[in-house]
């Protein structure tokens, strides 16, 4: 699916922020916006910086009185003892083609620097396209969300995802969701439909299931439920 709309650029304490106007039915979903239209004239390094913005839906208003960003991205994981003191992890893969060919990257997380709240996890790694980097990429991230999730206990989810060439800083992708911000009106006819849903999606309705829940997303966005 392909929106094409107008929008405008503000800047709003110190930061770019691009408005728009987007349909109800968007809402939810998950969207690339194609930033590298802005540097054709610059050749891409093939040198990725691919940095995943956490967020908690669970989390509270107190949380903004800390003085970070919560644009920046947010999580309840601290850094603590010897990891404050981690440059980065490296991450040794190899593509599926070519089990013999040994690559790394390197994965480390971005702070807030009075605290050492985890912000963001940011990945770089060298691969000839946008699509294999980000492929590798999620990987790393995905086994650091679900295992952070399960050991501590605490939802996380990735807000949005950040691509950059990392020689020139230039912003590729993004990869955002949709919030739900406008009215979603309801009518007699969509509660009349109740007796009517597929035995086959009733399990995903019921108590405890991922849409009754709001799933402790784990996930990158572009794999996300």
């Amino acid at each position: 699916m392909v929106f094409n709309g107008s929008s405008k650029v503000q800047e709003e304490k110190g930061k770019k922020l691009v408005r728009c106007s987007i349909p109800a039915i968007f809402q939810g979903h998950t969207f690339v916006v194609d930033l590298s239209i802005n540097y054709k004239e610059q050749p891409i390094s093939g040198e990725y910086k691919i940095e995943y913005v956490l967020g908690n839906t669970f989390a509270n208003d107190q949380f903004s009185l800390s003085g970070n960003d919560l644009d920046d991205g947010f999580s309840n994981l601290v850094l603590a003892g010897k990891m404050k003191e981690l440059k980065h992890l490296e991450c040794h893969y190899a593509p599926r083609e070519n089990k013999t060919q040994r690559r790394t990257a390197k994965l480390y997380f971005k702070c807030s620097d009075a605290s050492h709240q985890i912000q963001r996890i940011v990945v770089e790694i060298k691969e000839s396209d946008i699509d294999s980097a980000l492929k590798f990429s999620n990987s790393f991230v995905q086994q650091f969300l679900d295992i952070l999730t399960y050991k501590k206990g605490i939802p996380l989810e990735v807000k949005r995802i950040e691509i950059l060439d990392k020689v020139s800083g230039n912003p590729l992708q993004n990869y955002v969701q949709i919030p739900y911000s406008l009215p979603v009106e309801v009518f007699p006819h969509d509660l009349e439909a109740a007796p009517h849903i597929p035995d086959r999606i009733k399990p995903l309705l019921g108590p405890g299931s991922p849409i009754r829940r709001h799933v402790v997303k784990s996930k990158p966005l572009p794999f996300a439920f």
